[in-house]
């Protein structure tokens, strides 16, 4: 009997495309029977629905030909920082004023217009997609199959808190900025088996990370509560723990981009995401390697 792994896609944004990579070397070479489910998080989501579609190719074309131009806002930071404090504290802000640094609902013209993903196929093909999520009732993680409510889990997925402000009400949203990697989870249900996380970062966490971390949770608190803020001011310490006992464990593979990938969160230079994606496909063949 084959032995079939785990494998786990983080987030990142742009960094994604690491992932977009390493999914269309794996599709190329039909690796579907050595996979028993995909987990997932933010822009990993997204890859893997993809990547189950049969669809790695198209899906990873998004990074560099859609998402170079009316995705990312920078100049949106500021305004809608303001913005958001000012709906929680002073008068309330429709949703559809709020300036987004984000534009998620730009990538999901894209997703559904413009390189369709196919949902059916994702449907009906057999190995789950668990969608990590933060209910915001709860403010805890849970996972969602994908295969169920396909474009409103991953729309949720991706609802990047706080550079995205939902059009309505969510009750989840990106798990990623509570916990990135989850490795507990992981371990949890499955003890035996091989384990594979494609991570999108370079695991070089420092200060700046640290500080990131804290604004963030900072303005997400304005959106929904004090909570959030105290998840926001963990992830650092979890995740540097959770790459830790990953690289201690030798059931589990951790791969993520060289020090030299050209590509951050943010990065919209066609060029720069295209040698990041060569750099997934050529890390697919660790995984290969791992599992046979």
């Amino acid at each position: 009997m084959t032995e079939k792994c785990i494998l786990y896609l983080s987030g990142g944004v742009m960094s994604g495309v690491f992932g977009a990579g390493i999914l269309t070397s794996l599709q190329e070479k039909d690796a579907y029977g050595r996979i028993a489910c995909i987990y997932s998080g933010s822009a990993g989501a997204i890859n893997g629905a993809y990547f189950l579609a049969r669809q790695s190719p198209l899906g990873s074309t998004i990074y560099f030909e859609d998402l170079t131009k009316g995705f990312i806002h920078p100049t949106e930071i500021f305004t809608g920082t303001l913005q958001r404090f000012w709906s929680r504290y002073i008068s309330q802000i429709s949703p559809k004023k709020m300036h987004n640094p984000v534009d998620i609902d730009y990538l999901f013209d894209v997703i559904i217009n413009k390189k369709p993903l196919d949902t059916k196929a994702l449907q009906q093909q057999p190995i789950p997609l668990y969608v990590k999520l933060l209910d915001m009732k709860k403010c805890e993680i849970e996972y969602k199959d994908a295969r169920r409510d396909t474009l409103g889990t991953l729309k949720s997925s991706v609802s990047a808190v706080p550079y995205y402000f939902p059009s309505c009400n969510h009750e989840s949203i990106d798990g990623d900025c509570a916990d990135p990697l989850g490795l507990d989870i992981l371990l949890k249900h499955h003890q035996d088996e091989k384990i594979i996380i494609a991570f999108n970062y370079t695991p070089n966490l420092g200060l700046r990370y640290t500080v990131k971390n804290t604004l963030e949770g900072m303005v997400a608190s304005a959106i929904y509560d004090s909570r959030i803020s105290r998840l926001f001011r963990a992830k650092n310490n979890r995740l540097i723990r959770d790459i830790k006992n990953a690289g201690k464990n030798n059931r589990i593979l951790l791969i993520y981009p060289p020090k030299e990938s050209p590509t951050k969160p943010s990065t919209t230079n066609p060029k720069k995401l295209k040698t990041t994606y060569e750099m997934g496909k050529r890390a697919a063949n660790k995984i290969l390697e791992f599992i046979e």
